[in-house]
């Protein structure tokens, strides 16, 4: 990730959330285990640990319109979004 990404990440992540909170930078499930639940296993327990044990909000951050309807469809609220272009090899996408 470029310098200038990372900022635009950073500065999204103490806007949206600026008292403690759990941060989860990622969450990834291995193709073959998708579309079971997995991620939602994982999900749940971060946020039991967050909730109950460390009484902290959690932030998560996504990269992609397809994860964001995922954590809104778990009542997850969007709270900004950094747009970017990625080089591909076939040129440019955003």
């Amino acid at each position: 990730m470029t310098s200038s990404r990372v900022k635009a990440f950073k500065k999204l992540h103490r806007r949206a959330c600026p008292r403690p909170h759990v941060y989860m930078y990622t969450l990834g499930v291995d193709p073959a285990l998708q579309n079971q639940a997995v991620g939602d296993k994982v999900i749940i327990y971060v946020l039991n640990i967050a909730a109950e044990t460390l009484n902290l909000p959690t932030y998560f951050e996504c990269t992609g319109l397809k994860l964001n309807h995922y954590y809104a469809k778990r009542d997850f609220d969007i709270v900004g979004a950094v747009m970017m272009r990625i080089k591909t090899e076939s040129g440019e996408r955003e």
